[in-house]
Formats: structure tokens, C-alpha cells, sequence
């Protein structure tokens, strides 16, 4: 065997090692104890002009940010964070037991949490084209809104799903994308990666479901004149929050990520077609209906 092919074969190893051992490393929710009410909130002109339209408080203690104190002590202690959390007041890391311990003891924890089975949140701070309608648009009764020119113009739109695969050359996509009304989109899985690799990168089955999605919310193939969607001039907002081959509580903390992205950019409507209930691949971290209450 030459020496590169064991050279390649020692990488494979090494990089399943040490796959293996981050995947194992389990995750937490680190809920932390203050805020700093005088800190700037990290909301967007619009969200403040969409509360103001919908009669909403415009000022809100979830609108503050996570103290950058508290995460700059964190990592000091060796803690690598995830995701900080605004509405929860809390940061999601992947802990140790000494690392658990560790963040306990800080004076401004209030709790560390595993993300498994005994885990769920406990506190929360309070002009266009006619064209044919697909089949399916009658479930909908979508000719009531034909009839009154409602296409989602001027309205902002988030969706949260597994992938996005194929959605720049799908034809009921395409007036989308040529508008470049894809104002940005995220990988919470891989938030090393361009989210655009996103478009043409696909790892399971259900990378394309949220290009589905999309079409059921703004398709229009004007290839064949037919209509998909109801909201075909809306502008988008595009997150990954879910890797399904696997299915974990682990996975919750890019969802609020993405939502709290959304929301703090204004976006009038999220879509998510994700469950967190049963389907878990470990099934002690399927919830119950006790525990679905809201919180």
C-alpha cells in the first residue's frame, strides 16, 4: 500500500473520530439570569412599523440581546457557544459533565439544561400576469384572492425547512429569483457554509421540501401559464434548521436562531413545516401531550 493511500485511509479515521465524538457530545440550553435594559434592541425599523400596524407593544424585553458579558465569560471558561437566544435569555452549547458543572457554578446561570429527553422550554419572556390556477389552489379558494389582485406585494415572507435544493432553476421559481426577491438565506446545520450551496447541494430526501414550499407560496410557471401559488410577488427570507437524517431536540435551538433572524429583519409571515413532537430518531425524545402547553 503506497503511502498516500494510508495517508488517506489515517484521514478517513481521524475524521470519523472525531465526527463520532462532537455528535455524541450532547447539547445544552445555558439560561442565563439578567438582562441589561438599557442595552440597544436588535429589531429592525420595519418589525417596529408591523407591530404599529397590528396595534402590537412596539417595545418588548425579548427584543434585548443575550449580554455579551455573559457570552464573553462562557467562552472564557473553554464553552463554545451555538446560538444565543434573545426571547429565551439563554445560549445553546455542547457541554462536557465538567463543562456542565462548570457553567453552574457561573453567578449569572440561572439553569443548564441537556437538550434530550427530559428537555423542553420552560420559560419564555413575555399588477400581475393572468395565468391558470392549479388544481390545487381550489383547496384554498385562491380565486378569492385572484379576483382582488392580493399577490403578496410588498409583504415579507420567512420559511424555515431542510433545504432549498433546486429552487433557483425550478420553473415556478423563476420569476423569484430573476426579481431577486431572495432577500437572504442562512444554513443554521452548516453556518459555515454558503447558504446559497443550499440552491445546489443535496445530503437527504427532503432537501427539497422546502423548494415545495416556496412553490405552494409564490409558484408560477410561466413556461405552461399556470399559477401555484397565491403570494407570487412576495420577497423571501430562506433558513435551514433541520438535517433529517437524524432527528434530535438538538436541532430546536437553529429553529429559535432562525425565527429570532427573521423577526428582527421584520418579516411579516414565517412558514415552518416542521414538527417537534413525535418522529424523534431516539424515541425517549418524543414529547407528550402534557407537555405541550404552550411553553
Amino acid at each position: 500500500m503506497s503511502k498516500l493511500m494510508r495517508l488517506a485511509k489515517l484521514l478517513i479515521v481521524l475524521f470519523l473520530i472525531s465526527s463520532n465524538t462532537l455528535s455524541a457530545q450532547p447539547k445544552y440550553w445555558i439560561y442565563l439570569k439578567d438582562k441589561d435594559a438599557n442595552a440597544k434592541p436588535v429589531i429592525s425599523q420595519q418589525t417596529r412599523l408591523n407591530r404599529q400596524a397590528q396595534n402590537l407593544s412596539i417595545q418588548q424585553t425579548t427584543d434585548l440581546p443575550v449580554k455579551i458579558e455573559y457570552l464573553n465569560a462562557l467562552s472564557s471558561k473553554n464553552i463554545q457557544l451555538m446560538y444565543a437566544s434573545r426571547w429565551l435569555n439563554a445560549v445553546s452549547a455542547a457541554l462536557t459533565p465538567e463543562q456542565v458543572q462548570t457553567a453552574k457554578s457561573l453567578q449569572f446561570v440561572e439553569n443548564v439544561i441537556p437538550m434530550n429527553s427530559d428537555f423542553f422550554i420552560t420559560r419564555m419572556d413575555h399588477a400581475v400576469k393572468k395565468s391558470t390556477l392549479a388544481p390545487v389552489m381550489s383547496q384554498i379558494q385562491s380565486t378569492a384572492f385572484k379576483n382582488a389582485n392580493l399577490t403578496g406585494y410588498g409583504v415579507t415572507i420567512g420559511v424555515i425547512d431542510a433545504g432549498f435544493y433546486g429552487a433557483d432553476s425550478s420553473p415556478s421559481l423563476r420569476q423569484v429569483f430573476t426579481n431577486k426577491r431572495i432577500l437572504g438565506i442562512r444554513d443554521y446545520v452548516k453556518p459555515n457554509q454558503p447558504g446559497e450551496l443550499l440552491f445546489s447541494v443535496a445530503e437527504s430526501y427532503s432537501d427539497t421540501h422546502g423548494t415545495e414550499v416556496m412553490a405552494a407560496i409564490s409558484g408560477l410557471d410561466t413556461d405552461d401559464d399556470t399559477q401555484y401559488g397565491t403570494a407570487i410577488n412576495a420577497k423571501f427570507y430562506l433558513a435551514r434548521t433541520d438535517y433529517s437524517l437524524r432527528e434530535w431536540r438538538g436541532e430546536e435551538d437553529n429553529w429559535i436562531a432562525a425565527m429570532e433572524w427573521m423577526d428582527s429583519l421584520g418579516v411579516r409571515l414565517i412558514n415552518t413545516s416542521l414538527g417537534y413532537a413525535r418522529g424523534f430518531t431516539d424515541p425517549l425524545e418524543n414529547y407528550v401531550p402534557e407537555q405541550m402547553d404552550g411553553k
